[in-house]
């Protein structure tokens, strides 16, 4: 536990220099590090499941993703780069769709490259978005992060009902109860006491709090899935990079899906 506190702390003192220095674009290359660490530890597990994704295609493809939004080249552009790049894999695989090259190979570096630095590009895309867009990523993250925190204290508390005992036999309805309620205290407490300074675009305020609450259940199937993995895997941790919290894909696990959800929702609050 205290090493978790400890790398949980030191891992959000990086992300506050990172913006404070250098503002989206230290968002937006936190997101791309990450993304090319938990790939690849995503990219191991799926090898001891027999299957073979392409680390370097995974790779490239974050590299080309990214490129737009650290050029600032707008969303279509990004948008449209990712669709080219998924189409490209999926189109060459069609010489012979029902090979084992396929099945083993193709399919899986598709699928890693979409879940991981996909959709955690959402999340930098996300820091372009208007004058609220930054907060609004770091939003995204600290209501996925405090989902985790409330669902791991209030879990272990009061736990009684569990979620997917076959995946993870810790996860509890109460938990999930509990991380909610926390995820929404911290988007009140964003909007609440530095309101101007860190204006989320939220309005009225308790909108975030309502938002919070979506984004804890879509956290939790996030994190689930990541256990799903490491458990046909046979592996505890993804990594053994980071002391107490495991690997970079241990840590990205509950961010993953909220990604394009933050993304929508972010779209949603700036038309308001």
């Amino acid at each position: 536990m205290i090493k978790r506190t400890v790398s949980t702390l030191f891992l959000w003192a990086v992300l506050v220099f990172a913006i404070y220095f250098f503002g989206g674009a230290g968002f937006a290359g936190l997101m791309l590090a990450l993304s090319l660490l938990a790939s690849f530890e995503a990219c191991r597990l799926l090898e001891k499941y027999g299957l073979s994704p392409s680390y370097g295609v995974v790779a490239l493809l974050s590299a080309a993703v990214y490129a737009p939004i650290f050029l600032n080249l707008g969303s279509g552009v990004f948008f449209g780069g990712a669709f080219l790049a998924v189409s490209l894999l999926a189109a060459g695989s069609l010489a012979s769709p029902y090979c084992g090259f396929v099945q083993k190979r193709v399919i899986p570096t598709i699928l890693a490259f979409i879940f991981i630095p996909l959709f955690l590009a959402l999340l930098a895309l996300v820091c372009g978005m208007g004058k609220s867009g930054l907060a609004l990523a770091i939003w995204a993250v600290g209501s996925a992060k405090f989902c985790d925190v409330g669902g791991y204290i209030f879990g272990c508390a009061f736990g009684r009902h569990k979620i997917a005992p076959s995946v993870s036999p810790k996860k509890s309805v109460e938990g999930l109860l509990g991380g909610m309620a926390l995820s929404a205290g911290f988007s009140l407490a964003l909007t609440g006491l530095w309101k101007g300074a860190f204006d989320l675009g939220f309005n009225p305020g308790w909108l975030a709090a309502l938002s919070a609450f979506a984004l804890a259940p879509i956290s939790l199937v996030s994190d689930l899935l990541e256990s799903a993995l490491k458990r046909v895997a046979g592996a505890k941790d993804s990594g053994n990079t980071i002391p107490g919290i495991g690997g970079a894909l241990d840590l990205a696990d509950s961010v993953l899906l909220c990604g394009p959800a933050a993304y929508f929702i972010a779209a949603l609050i700036l038309k308001m």
